[in-house]
């Protein structure tokens, strides 16, 4: 956890971990290579509510 402040209120960030995998796939930044790392598993993904603007329904 790392305690940060904004504007002088203090507060605790709290970092959320994933767990990931080294893939086959080779990245290079800079003539460096280095293995590109994906999540362990992908998370679901909240269904959508759909968006209102003004009382209007936005598709």
């Amino acid at each position: 956890m790392m305690n940060l402040s904004y504007r002088g209120v203090k507060y605790v960030a709290a970092s959320s971990a994933v767990d990931v995998v080294e893939s086959e796939a080779l990245g290079q930044y800079r003539g460096a290579s280095y293995h590109i790392k994906q999540p362990a598993t992908l998370p679901q993904r909240a269904r959508s509510q759909g968006l209102v603007y003004r009382g209007a329904i936005v598709r």
